[in-house]
């Protein structure tokens, strides 16, 4: 369990620094749209991942 939870806190760790800075990237590069559904896939493993987590 201690596992998962280390590898749950890095991944939140990334997350926290990835998410925001990602979609201003997607912007100034002009695929914003192209990668709308990929996002949202991104957004639902990391819910899913902290719905995990709360339960264990």
């Amino acid at each position: 369990m201690k596992k998962f939870v280390d590898l749950y806190c890095d991944f939140d760790d990334f997350c926290k620094v990835f998410i925001p800075q990602w979609p201003k990237q997607l912007l100034e590069d002009g695929i914003a749209k192209e990668v709308k559904e990929r996002w949202d896939d991104f957004m639902d493993l990391c819910f899913t991942l902290s719905l995990i987590i709360k339960l264990k």
